[in-house]
């Protein structure tokens, strides 16, 4: 009976000694997983901060695209205003030319002195 009491005891203890193994091993990976967990809780900060740069960064050239964009509209109304501006001039220049060539016309028309009209007239 003694025999008896002494294999159970030592089982009980085999037993409550695996036990305690077990407990300190789920321990162990409690704190690990504990751990784990605190490593990404701050990734995901820095990817939220990163993200947060990011969209910073796209507000920044959002911004700058629509002030390149004014200014290119800016750009092409000055070209336009320029265009137009040189056709006008083409235009004047076409009429003076016209009114030259009929004031040629005219003022040979004129005698000076007792010079006959001809096609090369030099009034100087």
């Amino acid at each position: 009976m003694i025999k008896g009491v002494q294999q159970e005891s030592r089982k009980v203890i085999e037993l409550m000694t695996a036990g305690v193994a077990r407990a300190e091993s789920g321990s162990a990976d409690a704190e690990n997983s504990g751990k784990a967990l605190s490593a990404i809780r701050e990734q995901v900060g820095n990817v939220r901060s990163q993200v947060n740069q990011i969209a910073v960064a796209a507000a920044q050239q959002t911004a700058t695209t629509h002030e390149i964009s004014g200014e290119i509209l800016l750009i092409s109304s000055v070209v336009s205003e320029g265009a137009a501006i040189a056709q006008e001039s083409s235009a004047a220049a076409q009429q003076l030319n016209q009114l030259s060539e009929e004031l040629f016309t005219v003022m040979r028309q004129f005698r000076l002195g007792s010079e006959e009209p001809d096609d090369g007239v030099t009034l100087f």
